[in-house]
């Protein structure tokens, strides 16, 4: 029996949220409207983004800005569209869209505070300032940013006009808790489990601490760690770029692999020949699966013994190796 009170599909949803926008953008004419949409898909943004610009070009012209990452300022990126377009200082009817805030760092480093602490700070005692910019403003954010956006900025969230949310189809961002190594990395009280750390942070992060200290058996944990994150995103059909977050997978798998070799920690070094066949594997890539899966066992076997139950998963997977590729006898 079909639930007729059942909730709308995410499509049903996503073009509700649409529409909502599109009024909301096009009732604010001659005077300062701040409307956040959020979406965590950047291919899906793009895609509304160029949706309603097309949409509203007869009778609106289209202009986007970006937050950089030096100053990040939401004030000083439209006062500085507004010196460069006549168009926006005759006041001819507009619609701005600011991207690139996901982009900003979570993450403090050394510094007092991070990107995105300095974008909220700036925010928070901005909406006066905003008050000559008489033009709808489209203000793209992940989920993450919504949640710190309220709590951060909350003399600018009273200013909003509307919240549009967006189911997102991928996200180029995963939990906290899919990156447990996060706590070796930062004390960050702000980051919880459910915190979405946008995946180019947590690559950078890689690199300066390879830059930092290229031998640390912690550096071998995260190659590890954000090999087996894009393992899984391409497993759960998550990835926003299959073929290049493949490619990631294999990388840091492979990087991995060549740092335990170096630090000389067999078992973790199993774990990840293991992981890195496994993958091989799932792409029909036999022949270079099999001599990963043969290493893993003789190490397991070497340092645990041949009735070891990791010795017997290494086993187990050289048979479905030999079972997939109708090697039969031998599996």
């Amino acid at each position: 029996m079909i639930n007729s009170e059942s909730e709308p599909s995410p499509e049903a949803q996503n073009q509700d949220a649409y529409e909502d926008l599109l009024t909301a953008i096009t009732a604010s004419d001659d005077r300062l409207s701040l409307l956040i949409a959020v979406c965590d898909d950047p291919r899906q943004r793009q895609e509304i983004i160029q949706r309603y610009e097309s949409e509203l070009s007869v009778s609106h012209a289209a202009y986007r800005v970006s937050m950089a990452r030096s100053e990040p300022s939401l004030k000083l990126a439209l006062q500085e569209l507004m010196t460069t377009e006549l168009a926006l200082r005759q006041g001819e009817p507009a619609v701005i869209t600011v991207l690139g805030i996901e982009q900003l760092s979570f993450w403090r480093g050394s510094e007092a505070k991070s990107q995105q602490d300095v974008f909220f700070g700036y925010l928070q005692w901005t909406r006066e300032a905003l008050r000559e910019f008489r033009f709808p403003i489209v203000i793209w954010v992940t989920y993450q940013i919504l949640n710190r956006l309220s709590r951060q900025s909350p003399d600018f969230w009273g200013w909003r006009k509307g919240v549009f949310r967006f189911a997102s189809r991928t996200r180029a961002a995963i939990p906290a808790a899919e990156f447990t190594a996060i706590r070796d990395l930062t004390l960050d009280s702000n980051i919880t489990d459910e915190t979405l750390l946008p995946l180019a942070d947590l690559e950078t992060l890689i690199q300066q601490t390879a830059a930092q200290n290229p031998k640390s058996p912690l550096l071998a944990s995260l190659y590890d760690q954000l090999g087996r994150v894009y393992d899984n995103r391409l497993k759960q059909g998550e990835s926003v770029d299959y073929l290049a977050e493949q490619a990631k997978a294999i990388e840091y798998f492979q990087k991995a692999i060549q740092l335990l070799k170096e630090l000389e920690q067999p078992l973790d070094l199993a774990n990840g020949l293991n992981n890195l066949a496994e993958l091989y594997r799932a792409q029909g890539r036999y022949s270079e699966a099999e001599p990963l899966y043969l290493d893993a066992l003789t190490i397991r076997r070497s340092q645990l013994g041949a009735e070891h139950p990791s010795t017997a998963t290494s086993l187990n997977n050289l048979a479905g190796l030999y079972k997939s590729q109708g090697r039969y006898a031998e599996a």
